[in-house]
């Protein structure tokens, strides 16, 4: 009887769902997608609630072409913790998700919506969970919540943004509008409502806005070479020489190339912004990189700009660019890891210094590109732009060749704006520290004491280092794993509660024990380590005196792992610290611990110049330019 129950409730609710939520699809056929929906299951929304969930997802399921060609739908619940309900490959078809999503069940918990943030990044938006973000299919998440997070969200949905992933946020009722906005790509991805039941009043608005998100992400993907779709975020300044030998024929042709530059490139205000400044023997401020966030108003505004007239001083307006643009208050991204570049365009010799403003600007960290046109003074373009200057500047005949200049030029710029944000972006890595349990009460304060302002030091959280520790004697004792803790305030807890398990006299210190139980436990997916993500793993190891059991093997088979070794010596003999450490990273005292070991976990790669892969490329684009038109590079 009882089955026979359960089987009728659920033919009425599928009915209900069918009748009240169900829509023919909206989106066109041309749309494709993959949109991961995070949907908020904490206690606070009741089970009743949860049900105008179920049939708004229902909705607005059942509006797209659901297919693996087309729209990939991926579903994550979280509170506490997040779960996958579905991932965007499991189902082929749009029956089996909606089927899914009327079962979908109510789980409850707390409300941590960063954790399903990172959660939805890391597990859903990858190529093996189905994520077609490496063949360009615009990446959508819309994340539906009540209440207030008990975690950070902003540094999360940062994340998602860098990597060019679209976020909206559904607030209903008490959830908090701050957070929404930290959530959302911007106001106009926002969306609230006062209760539940009035979720499916806003579904057909989401739809049309998603349909619009899709298809225009997707036309403008078609349009980008596969370089400048990489190319996600940076910030660029153009500087146009309009001295009165241009001329105005040839400014217009200074503006149709600017506007086949902007077109090629992927503008947005969490992706590439454009500046441009104007120069004669006086600069002007045509827009900053702040003032127009969408192509269309970035190319209505190169239709418009004037032609100044007057002389050429060149120095002058590079320094002017470095002050005015060049700046947080004008839009410039720099302080948050953003590629800089500047591109100067001019026909002239300037008539004032130009070594020392372009110096300034490129100590700034501003990469420089030039375009020089005609009789130009070569030797003082090159002064100009980075090194090797081949790289980064261009010479052409005449204006009429800057539009076959353009797709060269465009390649170029891209491949520099990937390589220069590989190069600056902040490096991450996961850090176990295992300390000798038989070292002197004062020597382990001076542990605690090290591992407390490192904590202080360092960008600690489930997004930036994760930090692991352990102690060593006889056995090996963990204090906390890799993803113990999920914030920086919560690592220092950990650290300042850290007791030394003192050992008896004569008690063995077994080293290679520890070791060979670090390889197989602290670097692990269930420990917390992300090896498999990229992000560089470390062990520091604080030792007192020379092990009691044989390390070489052991240490070979950690460093095998990937694992980098550091080893701090306090006692221990420097013959072994040095079989155990991985070279140069051994240290015989903890002078300078701090500043050590943080340069060492924050390591970056400061060359600007192109990989080898990429001057291959480089020089196959040139040289097919070189074939057909009269650049000399």
């Amino acid at each position: 009887m009882e089955w026979r129950r359960a089987a009728l409730v659920g033919l009425i609710m599928a009915a209900c769902f069918c009748s009240s939520g169900a829509q023919t699809t909206v989106c066109t056929e041309e749309a494709v997608a993959d949109i991961v929906f995070l949907v908020d299951g904490s206690w606070s929304i009741g089970a009743e609630n949860f049900e105008q969930i179920r049939q708004f997802l229902f909705t607005l399921v059942d509006s797209f072409d659901v297919s693996p060609d087309h729209v990939r739908i991926g579903l994550v619940q979280y509170s506490d913790n997040p779960l996958t309900e579905f991932l965007l490959n499991t189902f082929e078809n749009k029956e089996d998700i909606l089927n899914n999503i009327i079962k979908l069940p109510y789980r409850g918990g707390g409300t941590m919506t960063g954790k399903g943030l990172e959660f939805m990044s890391n597990e859903h938006f990858v190529g093996k969970a189905g994520s077609r973000a490496a063949q360009k299919v615009p990446q959508i998440a819309v994340v539906i919540t009540d209440g207030k997070s008990q975690d950070d969200v902003e540094s999360h949905a940062k994340n998602l943004r860098r990597r060019g992933i679209v976020l909206y946020a559904i607030g209903i009722k008490d959830a908090d509008a701050s957070q929404l906005r930290e959530i959302a790509n911007d106001d106009q991805h926002v969306y609230s409502v006062s209760d539940f039941a009035a979720l499916q009043g806003i579904s057909q608005n989401i739809i049309q806005t998603l349909c619009t998100t899709v298809e225009e992400a997707k036309r403008q993907l078609l349009q980008l070479s596969p370089e400048c779709a990489r190319a996600t975020v940076a910030d660029i300044v153009f500087l146009v020489d309009s001295s009165t030998s241009i001329g105005v024929d040839n400014f217009e042709e200074i503006r149709q190339f600017l506007r086949s530059f902007i077109l090629g490139l992927d503008i947005g205000p969490d992706k590439i912004r454009i500046g441009l400044a104007q120069y004669s023997d006086e600069t002007y401020q045509e827009f900053l990189l702040k003032d127009h966030m969408d192509k269309d108003s970035l190319l209505a505004e190169v239709d418009q700009f004037p032609y100044r007239t007057g002389g050429t001083e060149t120095g002058k307006a590079i320094d002017f660019l470095q002050s005015v643009y060049f700046t947080q208050e004008a839009g410039s991204r720099a302080s948050q890891r953003v590629p800089q570049f500047a591109v100067v365009i001019t026909d002239g010799d300037s008539t004032d210094d130009v070594v020392e403003p372009a110096k300034r600007l490129r100590d700034q960290g501003v990469i420089i590109f030039a375009i020089g046109v005609g009789d130009v003074n070569q030797q003082q373009l090159e002064s100009i732009v980075n090194l090797p200057a081949h790289h980064f500047l261009y010479t052409i005949d005449s204006y009429q060749a800057l539009q076959r200049l353009t797709d060269s030029l465009l390649q170029t710029v891209c491949i520099s704006v990937e390589s220069r944000s590989q190069a600056l972006a902040e490096k991450f890595a996961d850090i176990f520290f295992l300390v000798d349990s038989g070292i002197s009460q004062a020597d382990f304060q001076q542990v605690r004491t090290i591992l407390v302002r490192l904590v202080n030091q360092l960008n600690i959280g489930a997004s930036g280092n994760r930090l692991g520790l352990a102690q060593y004697g006889t056995v090996t004792k963990v204090e906390f794993l890799l993803n113990a803790f999920q914030t920086k305030e919560a690592a220092l807890t950990g650290v300042r509660s850290f007791r030394q398990s003192r050992l008896k006299p004569n008690q063995p210190r077994n080293l290679g024990s520890a070791l060979e139980y670090a390889s197989s436990n602290f670097f692990t997916n269930e420990s917390g380590s992300r090896a498999s993500q990229g992000f560089r793993q470390f062990l520091v190891v604080l030792s007192g005196k020379d092990s009691d059991d044989p390390v070489f093997k052991q240490t070979r088979l950690i460093k095998s792992l990937g694992v980098t070794i550091v080893g701090v010596s306090f006692g221990a003999s420097m013959d072994e610290m040095r079989v155990i450490a991985t070279a140069p990273y051994v240290y015989e005292s903890t002078f300078n611990a701090v500043p050590t070991l943080k340069t060492i976990f924050e390591r970056e790669e400061e060359e600007i110049t192109l990989t080898q892969g990429e001057k291959s490329l480089l020089s196959l684009l040139l040289s097919s330019v070189i074939k057909s038109t009269p650049v000399h590079v």
